[in-house]
């Protein structure tokens, strides 16, 4: 005949197979209906579950807003210290080409009057 699908209980197969479903637990096996006392202590205890979980996610959002925070100003702390690195090497470059070209100019006008003293001296002679 046919066979029990997987995970399907027993009395569903025998339905299925069109045999008589067993008759229910008797009463005595029953637990009896949660009292309007019960119910509200269970509904308070899922509310309160409920509320801790929403907080918990609520810190957790706070946590991950912080850190996210906290990394941008690292970040902007890094590119603004990088910027300001830069910024000096740029300076510290511009001077000492500065210095070069003053040093060149130096040297030229050096050379220069040494020539000239030279061209007078040959002229006097």
């Amino acid at each position: 005949g046919e066979r029990a699908r997987p995970g399907e209980p027993p009395q569903r197969e025998a339905v299925r197979r069109g045999q008589q479903e067993p008759p229910p637990p008797s009463s005595a096996a029953m637990p009896a209906p949660p009292s309007a006392e019960q119910r509200q202590r269970e509904e308070e205890k899922e509310e309160e579950a409920a509320w801790r979980q929403h907080e918990e996610k609520a810190e957790q959002r706070r946590r991950d807003e912080e850190e996210t925070a906290q990394r941008q100003r690292e970040e902007e702390g890094e590119a603004t210290q990088r910027r300001r690195e830069a910024d000096a090497a740029w300076r510290r470059r511009e001077a000492e080409a500065g210095q070069k070209q003053r040093e060149a100019a130096e040297r030229w006008r050096r050379e220069e009057e040494a020539a000239q003293r030279r061209r007078e001296e040959e002229a006097a002679q």
